[in-house]
């Protein structure tokens, strides 16, 4: 259903669902202290490399250049 309704799989489904709530994260001043890792497993997330990669692959940029880009805006 996935698949052919949304035109991705499942794993990209859940992970661009993943990615928002992590740029949620990312943007808000309140998580500020937290490393890219920690907002990645709040995400859902288990592993950094897995979270850098969706999130490049989906934004077209790494965690760490889209936090700096939003919050030198």
């Amino acid at each position: 259903m996935i698949n052919n309704g949304f035109n991705q799989n499942f794993v990209t489904f859940i992970n661009s669902y993943r990615i928002e709530e992590s740029k949620k994260l990312l943007l808000d001043a309140a998580n500020d202290n937290y490393t890219i890792e920690s907002i990645a497993k709040m995400a859902g997330f288990h592993r950094r490399s897995t979270f850098n990669t969706a999130f490049k692959n989906i934004t077209g940029v790494t965690p760490s250049k889209f936090k700096k880009n939003t919050h030198s805006s």
